[in-house]
């Protein structure tokens, strides 16, 4: 009797290892993620929406919160959040990168990274609805970058002119897309929720705006 108590204790000493050595795995991965640069000169950025099945939803942000270290390793990251108001059931993505070809030299990176394809994509694949893409260029010098979290607004128009920026809001960056439909493309970051709307009816040439909230593995909070 008393050899099975010990057996026990072992097996729990063993657990309670294995999991404080999956939380320092985890904590390794997350380190490995590169960082965006707060100055846009010469950068290129791709936004990417993606529809995910309502049932699917909850377990698509669940394994891409547990796994998306995979694709943060290979190239930086600015935002990633879930729209609570405009296109339902989706994720908005913006990247970073140096240039046209440096994309393409990742995405061939990634298509040959086993566990990327295996561990992740092959996952989540069958949970999208539709995919979009559209490239970028900055039209700010930098992104401002929130020191405290909030809620996210995307707007889109012809030419994006703010008006009277709320006091809880300010412009994190604006781009043109230069590849995909030609518009002008703003990211504000409110800390008040409420101060969205005023900021949308102050603006001029909005076509088309969503509030995103950031998920957790979301550089921008």
């Amino acid at each position: 009797q008393l050899s099975s108590i010990c057996v026990i204790l072992d097996l729990c000493m063993m657990f309670t290892v294995l999991q404080r050595a999956a939380r320092v795995s985890r904590r390794s991965y997350s380190s490995q993620a590169i960082a965006f640069s707060h100055k846009t000169e010469g950068k290129v950025y791709e936004l990417r929406t993606y529809n995910v099945a309502p049932k699917d939803m909850t377990n698509f942000i669940n394994t891409t919160n547990e796994l998306f270290h995979l694709r943060t390793a290979a190239s930086p990251l600015v935002g990633y959040w879930t729209t609570e108001i405009g296109p339902l059931n989706s994720v908005v993505h913006i990247w970073e990168y140096d240039s046209l070809s440096h994309r393409a030299q990742v995405r061939a990176n990634l298509g040959g990274n086993q566990d990327w394809v295996q561990q992740y994509i092959m996952k989540v694949r069958d949970m999208w609805q539709f995919q979009k893409s559209s490239l970028m260029v900055p039209l700010t010098e930098t992104l401002d970058v929130p020191s405290q979290p909030g809620v996210y607004e995307l707007s889109y128009g012809k030419t994006l002119e703010a008006g009277n920026v709320p006091t809880e809001s300010k412009l994190v960056g604006k781009w043109k897309i230069i590849l995909g439909e030609p518009l002008e493309v703003a990211l504000y970051h409110h800390t008040n929720i409420d101060a969205v709307v005023p900021r949308l009816q102050a603006s001029k040439g909005t076509q088309d705006a969503a509030l995103l909230i950031p998920t957790q593995f979301s550089p921008l909070k």
